[in-house]
């Protein structure tokens, strides 16, 4: 029984897919909505992802408004981990000094919120 079991898991880790990369892109406001700025930077990124994707690289965005002010979060994830890794390296450098806009390495779920 425990060779079974040994071949079973020696099985399952030839066969086991690469972790993906995620990481999500906000664009905040300040109480006055998206700055020009950051939304460009938004675009900008869509754009190096579109390119990427293009390419032949394995890349899904997902795309959601997170406040009332047009606050907008870009979720992307890379099946590939080195892939990703250079798209935060550039995203990094193409977002630089723009006011408000944040680059997080998460998951791409949003959390769910409850009321108690």
């Amino acid at each position: 029984m425990a060779l079974v079991l040994a071949g079973g898991l020696g099985c399952e880790q030839k066969h086991a897919q690469p972790p993906e990369r995620t990481f999500a892109v906000y664009a905040l406001s300040r109480g006055a909505g998206v700055s020009e700025s950051a939304l460009g930077a938004l675009e900008e990124v869509q754009k190096l992802v579109d390119t990427d994707r293009a390419r032949g690289l394995k890349v899904r965005v997902q795309s959601s408004n997170i406040g009332i002010e047009g606050d907008r979060r870009l979720c992307i994830t890379y099946s590939m981990p080195e892939d990703g890794a250079k798209a935060v390296d550039r995203i990094r450098v193409l977002i630089r000094g723009i006011d408000l806009v944040n680059l997080v390495e998460e998951p791409c779920k949003l959390p769910v919120k409850t009321n108690p």
